[in-house]
């Protein structure tokens, strides 16, 4: 598990998360656009790896913090559970998304999908990935995420905004063409 927050960087416009050792150091790249630069989400890891996270201003200045996650391996190369399911295609795009008001005018946004998140490394195992999320309100975009398959299988996503709706969707996009939607009130 890891958890980001740059929310003390003001006027945020994108972050994005990689580590240093992973077979896949890509995690995650954010546009900011209506949203705060916090995020926690589940990662697989090969090994003990430095993490770091960018977070780019609205004066184009990157701030770049890190950290040391310590594993004993084998989260790239294990082929999920979740495909090994009996009723995997009956759960797979399956969301569970709340919303919970966390102090005056600030959102935080709950997420979590049934997915296999396959990394592609393992041999007869191909890539199959969320690789893009959508948050939107009644209107506007929120923000426009990309996504690696180093983001663990079933993932839970939480992410935190100050715009107030009665109506967020979030959509996520995997490599295969599947599109999953959830209505959060």
């Amino acid at each position: 598990p890891i958890f980001v927050d740059g929310k003390n960087i003001k006027n945020a416009k994108r972050m994005i998360l990689f580590t240093d050792l992973n077979p896949i150091a890509q995690i995650i790249d954010m546009d900011l656009k209506n949203i705060l630069p916090l995020v926690s989400l589940n990662i697989k890891v090969a090994q003990e790896t430095p993490i770091r996270a960018l977070i780019l201003d609205d004066k184009n200045v990157w701030h770049i913090g890190s950290n040391n996650i310590k594993s004993f391996g084998g989260g790239c190369s294990v082929s999920s559970v979740s495909s090994s399911n009996t009723d995997f295609e009956k759960l797979l795009g399956k969301i569970k998304s709340e919303i919970f008001e966390i102090e005056k005018d600030s959102y935080r946004i709950k997420s979590s999908i049934f997915h296999p998140m396959e990394t592609g490394l393992i041999f007869g195992e191909p890539e199959f990935y969320i690789n893009k999320i959508v948050l939107k309100d009644s209107v506007n975009i929120l923000s426009t995420m990309e996504l690696y398959s180093s983001i663990s299988e079933n993932p839970r996503f939480i992410f935190e905004t100050k715009v107030k709706s009665q109506n967020y969707i979030i959509e996520f996009f995997d490599i295969d063409g599947n599109v999953f939607t959830s209505e959060i009130k």
